[in-house]
C-alpha cells in the first residue's frame, strides 16, 4: 500500500466531497433549517403575545386613569 502525503489526502478528500458531498451534507441543512424556522415562528409568536398583552395594559390603565378623571369632575 502506498503511503500518502497530507496534501494527496487532502485532495482526495475534497474530491470525494464533491462527488458525494450533497448527499452527506443535505441531512444536516435540513435540520439546521427546520431549527431556524421553528426558532424564527417562535420569535415572531412571542413579539406577538408580548404586543397583545402591552395593548392589554395599556388599555386598562387609560380606563383607570379616565375614571379617576371622571370621577374628580363629578
Amino acid at each position: 500500500m502506498k503511503k500518502l502525503r497530507k496534501s494527496e489526502l487532502f485532495i482526495s478528500f475534497v474530491k470525494s466531497l464533491k462527488s458525494n458531498g450533497r448527499e452527506y451534507f443535505k441531512p444536516w441543512f435540513e435540520v439546521g433549517l427546520a431549527i431556524s424556522a421553528i426558532t424564527f415562528f417562535a420569535c415572531i409568536g412571542y413579539l406577538f403575545y408580548d404586543w397583545r398583552r402591552w395593548a392589554k395594559r395599556l388599555v386598562e390603565t387609560a380606563e383607570s386613569t379616565l375614571r379617576k378623571i371622571y370621577k374628580r369632575k363629578s
